[in-house]
């Protein structure tokens, strides 16, 4: 996501340096015209691009801070015997597949028999 935050930086970068290349470039009556229009591309790709360099710096910042590590400790520090055991002596069985189908298509009247 920096990648992507650098990429539309240096777009909205080269949007800008054409808007002032035309500037001073382009004929009296029309550069201002073109200026305005390369900035309305430059400013957006400009702030797009900073703006996911941020979110990726504090996103980094979050992960190496010092909640992430107090989880990770509290986690190590748990010991063996405060995680409950299970009992696995006695393994249920299943239901049978031909039980359950004799529950659902037994007719109300087979009782009578």
């Amino acid at each position: 996501m920096a990648e992507k935050g650098l990429r539309y930086s240096f777009i909205g970068a080269g949007f800008l340096l054409i808007a002032i290349i035309m500037l001073f470039a382009a004929p009296a009556p029309t550069n201002w015209a073109l200026c305005f229009a390369m900035l309305c591309a430059a400013f957006p790709l400009l702030g797009s691009g900073v703006a996911k360099m941020l979110y990726v710096r504090r996103y980094e910042q979050s992960l190496t801070s010092g909640r992430v590590r107090e989880e990770t400790q509290k986690l190590s520090t748990q010991s063996v015997s405060q995680v409950p055991s299970r009992n696995t002596s006695e393994i249920a069985q299943p239901a049978s597949i031909t039980e359950g189908t004799t529950k659902i298509l037994k007719a109300p009247g087979d009782n009578q028999n």
